[in-house]
């Protein structure tokens, strides 16, 4: 696991700062599309998570700032750009994303519960989303509705990850995202049972048709 001081020491001095703890640890979680996550702990507990990147996180930040009144996500505790790197310092989500061993462990409960988040999500009125989606449509989708980018407590839902990509779009990208997901965390079989929960055609055709076409994004 990586150190945010063997990488990025002054992101890190920066949300100890905002945190108002100078003692939090830092490690690396999660290093990918342009961009590190770091979670800070204090005693063992997560407080934080901190990404640094070059990319769009201003965008992600005003995607959150937008869903807090409207559906759960991490709540934004700070934010700073410049020299072409962006700081993003967020709360914690109670509970386990799907992709982990809890819920893994019970794969009917995993797709009902996925169906009902995206339900969720996908019933947000889209005339009151500023961010545009890809794929055209007219629907508020994430983007990337994989397995680990959705948050349960037990079966309470606790969340969304990652919203970085959320915009007003086509709804067939969340539900490709999804059937590739379940295909990839707990093998074949489960992709028609969750369009059938989520109320999609459900025919083989139609989930090796979304799951490749998630594949080829």
């Amino acid at each position: 696991m990586t150190t945010a001081g063997s990488v990025h020491d002054h992101a890190a001095e920066w949300a100890r700062a905002a945190l108002g703890d100078p003692r939090l640890a830092a490690a690396g979680v999660w290093n990918g599309n342009g961009a590190t996550t770091y979670r800070l702990d204090r005693d063992g507990s997560v407080v934080a998570y901190l990404k640094v990147g070059a990319g769009d996180l201003a965008g992600e930040r005003d995607r959150l700032l937008w869903l807090r009144e409207r559906i759960a996500v991490r709540q934004v505790l700070g934010f700073t750009a410049g020299a072409g790197e962006a700081w993003l310092l967020t709360s914690p989500l109670q509970g386990a994303d799907l992709s982990r061993p809890e819920h893994t462990a019970h794969p009917r409960r995993l797709v009902r519960l996925l169906a009902s988040a995206l339900h969720r999500l996908h019933s947000l009125p889209p005339g009151e989303c500023p961010f545009s989606g890809a794929g055209g449509g007219a629907v508020v989708v994430h983007g990337d509705a994989c397995l680990p980018n959705v948050v349960f407590d037990g079966s309470a839902f606790a969340g969304f990850l990652d919203v970085g990509e959320l915009g007003v779009g086509t709804r067939e990208l969340d539900i490709a995202a999804a059937v590739w997901s379940l295909d990839h965390n707990l093998g074949p079989g489960f992709g028609g049972e969750f369009l059938r929960r989520y109320g999609w055609p459900d025919d083989e055709a139609t989930v090796e048709r979304l799951r490749l076409s998630y594949e080829q994004m």
